[in-house]
């Protein structure tokens, strides 16, 4: 099992069967990890072929995002780009208001604290008005990718999941949501 106390919750769980590597088979669990005082990301691997269960995950492993209160991660979707590297879509909060975020790796293997890029911003929830978070990728049946994610006002306290298109066949990065 993972989390569990007060200072030692996880949520919003996303399972990787990986396809390929060193791993080819297996399966990582990844998550949010709540240490107490701020939201970061996380990960386990099941020690055996099997989806994860609570008696087949190794040891709690950080991606090194999510670092403080003012730099928080939350809710990770993960998919395989065309190139075999992986893309690592997560909620990034700065202690302010929630926004969209995600990292490419710089290798073909799943995503650790030892191979992704640099912070990438999307241009979804940029301020305190219009917060948002909870991704999840989903490729199109005739090509491209739809962005779905949870928004909420605090102007008026609504709360809705809404989605954007790609404008092309990429994955939703900062260039290419309509």
């Amino acid at each position: 099992n993972t989390g569990g106390t007060v200072n030692d919750t996880a949520r919003d769980p996303e399972v990787l069967r990986i396809a390929s590597g060193l791993m080819s088979g297996k399966y990582r669990l990844y998550y949010s990890y709540w240490n107490g005082t701020y939201y970061q990301l996380a990960f386990k691997d099941a020690t055996d072929i099997n989806p994860p269960s609570g008696t087949n995950l190794g040891v709690q492993n950080l991606l090194g995002v999510g670092s403080s209160t003012v730099n928080q991660a939350l809710k990770p979707d993960i998919i395989l780009l065309a190139s075999g590297r992986y893309r690592l879509y997560y909620g990034y909060n700065n202690g302010t208001y929630s926004q969209l975020a995600y990292r490419d790796t710089n290798d073909t293997e799943p995503p650790s604290s030892s191979n992704l890029g640099p912070e990438n911003l999307l241009s979804i929830g940029n301020s305190i008005y219009y917060s948002v978070s909870g991704t999840e990728v989903v490729a199109r049946p005739g090509g491209g990718y739809r962005l779905y994610y949870h928004v909420a006002n605090s102007t008026n306290g609504t709360s809705f999941l809404v989605y954007r298109d790609t404008t092309n066949l990429n994955p939703p990065d900062a260039a290419n949501l309509g």
